[in-house]
């Protein structure tokens, strides 16, 4: 007996064993977001005395009860700071994927991670220091109803000394659903 599967067209030929095709709703599908939209050059943007604001949302329809997400978040990170003063010179950020507007970003959490860096400033006549942190984090969230869901990517500063600036890049989200 010959048989073939294709889940692409639902195409089957089955000899006399039965087969199983899984309806639309249980299959496993890719949510993709597109970068973010960049204004004065970033995705977004904080300092030393800003909140934090959400980096970014994505929102996706969760078929059915009892199905569960695989969240990636990436993104790029650049911080600086424009002074050479001493000790002013440090950035502490935990980076996180969350289900709630309001949640707290925990690095130690489900796609969770902890940004520590100092950027010396070598010199009064240095340029600017910085550095490029990769924001990529991944959580799996299992969901008991179906419908819209949102995920966020938050951050929330321990430390973030004077003149301290950070600009988010290329931020998107990707979520595999899986029934």
């Amino acid at each position: 007996m010959r048989k073939s599967f294709n889940l692409l067209t639902a195409s089957l030929t089955c000899g006399i064993a039965a087969c199983f095709i899984p309806s639309p709703a249980m299959a496993t599908t890719i949510k993709a977001q597109g970068p973010c939209t960049y204004i004065q050059g970033a995705c977004t943007k904080f300092d030393f005395n800003d909140p934090v604001p959400v980096v970014a949302t994505f929102t996706f329809n969760m078929p059915a009860a009892g199905g569960a997400a695989l969240v990636r978040f990436d993104g790029t990170m650049q911080c600086e700071v424009n002074t050479s003063a001493g000790n002013a010179d440090v950035v502490d950020l935990s980076g996180q994927i969350v289900t709630l507007a309001n949640a707290v970003a925990d690095y130690s959490g489900p796609g969770g991670n902890r940004f520590i860096m100092r950027l010396h400033y070598g010199n009064t006549n240095s340029t600017s220091p910085s550095t490029t942190v990769n924001l990529a984090a991944t959580r799996t969230v299992k969901y008991s109803g179906g419908g819209a869901k949102t995920v966020y990517y938050k951050f929330t500063k321990t430390r973030m000394d004077n003149e301290t600036l950070c600009r988010v890049h290329a931020a998107s989200f990707t979520i595999v659903i899986t029934p």
